[in-house]
């Protein structure tokens, strides 16, 4: 997540939107994981309900924690795996 933080301030103020899902079984690990990486200010964080049958999941073909996906203005896929910018290419 500090990649993604990174980010965020890096694009802040462009039209950039990043959004967050969390796949934790409980809604109180969600919450405490969204305090403590600073996601709860964030418009765009979610938390799946039931995500072993959830369809986005399965359409971008989840599974690894955490994956990171880019889109363009218009919502097309430009890069379906992007990298954590921790781990070299």
């Amino acid at each position: 997540m500090p990649a993604s933080r990174q980010l965020a301030k890096q694009f802040s103020g462009k039209r950039v939107s990043f959004v967050y899902l969390s796949i934790d079984e409980k809604f109180d690990s969600c919450e405490k994981a969204s305090k403590e990486e600073d996601l709860d200010s964030n418009t765009y964080s979610f938390l799946l309900l039931n995500p072993k049958e959830s369809g986005i999941l399965k359409l971008i073909q989840f599974k690894t924690i955490p994956r990171y996906l880019l889109f363009d203005k218009n919502g097309k896929s430009v890069h379906e795996n992007a990298p954590d910018r921790q781990v070299p290419n």
